[in-house]
């Protein structure tokens, strides 16, 4: 009997686990996945009065580039798709959280040009690659 327990373990274990396998691919396959390019731009026209739309999903901010004005007042719109994540910039003193499903709005003056970059400080976020670059002309 101990032989058949010993035998039959594996089996019920392997059995276990190709169905939670399964249920995690069917919700994964029913998911869609937003495309998301490496590199875009944004930069805010007459028609958009300043503000700036930013989508923040795990590893990507979508646009990664941002152009603005010296001294233009821009209203930061920042939606995540996914879990919470922030936008900041440390020398800018900028840090909108937005939590999962959400939109935050800020509005910001932007006094100095140069080029900042921009991340999310969520423990994990920045390393897998969700930053992006603002860039303040004169």
């Amino acid at each position: 009997m101990r032989k058949l327990a010993v035998l039959l373990t594996p089996l019920l274990i392997l059995a276990f686990t190709l169905g939670v396998m399964a249920c995690d691919s069917e919700e994964v396959a029913t998911t869609p996945t937003p495309t998301l390019t490496p590199t875009s731009t944004m930069t805010p026209t007459p028609e958009s009065a300043g503000e700036v739309v930013i989508s923040a999903r795990f590893a990507a901010f979508q646009p990664s580039i941002i152009t603005v004005a010296k001294g233009e007042t821009i209203s930061l719109k920042v939606t995540s798709t996914d879990s919470a994540h922030t936008f900041t910039i440390d020398e800018l003193g900028i840090n909108i959280t937005v939590g999962g499903g959400q939109t935050a709005t800020s509005e910001i003056k932007v006094d100095q040009a140069g080029t900042f970059t921009f991340y999310c400080s969520v423990p994990g976020h920045r390393i897998s690659g969700m930053e992006g670059t603002l860039q303040v002309t004169d």
